[in-house]
């Protein structure tokens, strides 16, 4: 599916000032498409669920997130969505902390299961 295609859908989207609405709208400013008319905005993952399941609303979602979706969810890939990455950063000059080292070996577990399900 192509995102021009669901401008006249009701969207969920993340609310302005996060990461998440910041790929929002770099996706529809790069492929040159508006921003949809009817929105409703939320940064809470269940709301999003509950709007799309209820009301037939539409939203971004990742592969991970959408995977724990059931029906009546349906999910369709869109082309123009791209890909978000994260990344660690640490001080050379120091060990990295317990809760640091922590995160780091879950992200890595998480990279590679998601790897494993591409």
């Amino acid at each position: 599916m192509k995102l021009v295609q669901t401008l006249d859908e009701l969207w969920v989207l993340p609310r302005p000032g996060g990461s998440a609405f910041a790929h929002a709208q770099a996706m529809f400013l790069n492929v040159g498409v508006e921003w949809p008319r009817r929105t409703l905005s939320t940064n809470s993952v269940s709301l999003t669920h509950r709007l799309v399941a209820r009301i037939r609303a539409v939203a971004l979602v990742n592969r991970v997130t959408a995977r724990g979706w059931s029906a009546p969810v349906r999910t369709i890939p869109l082309v123009e969505a791209g890909h978000r990455k994260i990344g660690l950063r640490r001080r050379r000059t120091s060990e990295p902390s317990p809760a640091a080292q922590a995160f780091a070996q879950i992200a890595a577990r998480v990279q590679q299961r998601q790897m494993n399900h591409a």
